[in-house]
């Protein structure tokens, strides 16, 4: 069931921001914001270690992943959502998506950091811009162990239900945190899920995160560690209003 489009013109918003479905024009400003936000964080250092850093130019890093932005603007599987200055409607300062139950568990990995499987701008983009390419730096394995865990984890909370909503991201830029732009956009996402009268479901990395996600009605429902350093991943359940 489509409950709201691309083309819609319904918006939230404070005095200092103003909620609004994201374009792929705007794929390079939630981009840079998803390099300030994950770039430095466990998940980050899972798929991307340290020391495979080396094999793959910065440049050509950063078009793997707009790229991939690109993509998951561009598909109809997500609801995707940025933040803006209310003040300055062409400065975006945070952005969320959102999966409906039939593409929520398709998602093996965070939608930022998944392979684009639709054609990218044009056939004669850089090969890091085409679907299907793989920067050299990312680790298979670490990847590949970490898809197996969410999977485990999908199915020890829903066991073969398939009916609920998941948060794929919710990311703002560091010079606007604690002003309360996350919860605009976790409000904005969840009136889907709302009006579908459906559960969501999201993998809390930060443990800072959870405290927003509490104030939504999310209850945490285990946790598990994605490295050897320890860091955790807390499965998180808001049931239906």
């Amino acid at each position: 069931m489509t409950l709201y489009t691309s083309t819609d013109t319904k918006m939230s918003s404070n005095k200092k921001f103003t909620i609004l479905p994201a374009a792929v024009d705007d794929a390079e400003a939630l981009q840079a914001i998803y390099r300030t936000a994950f770039r430095s964080g466990s998940l980050h250092r899972v798929f991307y270690p340290e020391h495979l850093e080396h094999l793959t130019p910065r440049e050509e890093f950063e078009n793997y992943q707009l790229g991939n932005m690109r993509a998951r603007l561009r598909s109809e599987e997500s609801y995707n959502y940025k933040a803006v200055l209310s003040s300055d409607p062409d400065r975006v300062v945070g952005f969320s998506t959102f999966f409906p139950p039939e593409d929520a568990t398709k998602v093996a990995s965070p939608p930022e950091t998944r392979v684009p499987d639709s054609e990218l701008p044009d056939d004669n983009a850089a090969p890091e811009l085409q679907a299907g390419y793989v920067p050299a730096c990312r680790d298979a394995a670490g990847r590949a162990a970490y898809g197996t865990k969410i999977d485990e984890w999908q199915k020890r909370v829903w066991g073969d239900d398939k009916d609920f909503w998941y948060v794929g991201a919710v990311a703002v830029d560091a010079d606007y945190g604690r002003q309360g732009m996350g919860s605009l956009l976790m409000a904005e996402g969840l009136k889907l899920a709302d009006a579908d009268r459906k559960p969501v479901y999201l993998e809390a990395l930060p443990p800072g995160s959870r405290g927003l996600y509490a104030k939504f009605g999310f209850v945490q429902r285990g946790e598990f560690a994605i490295n050897e350093a320890g860091d955790l991943v807390t499965p998180m359940v808001r049931e239906a209003g």
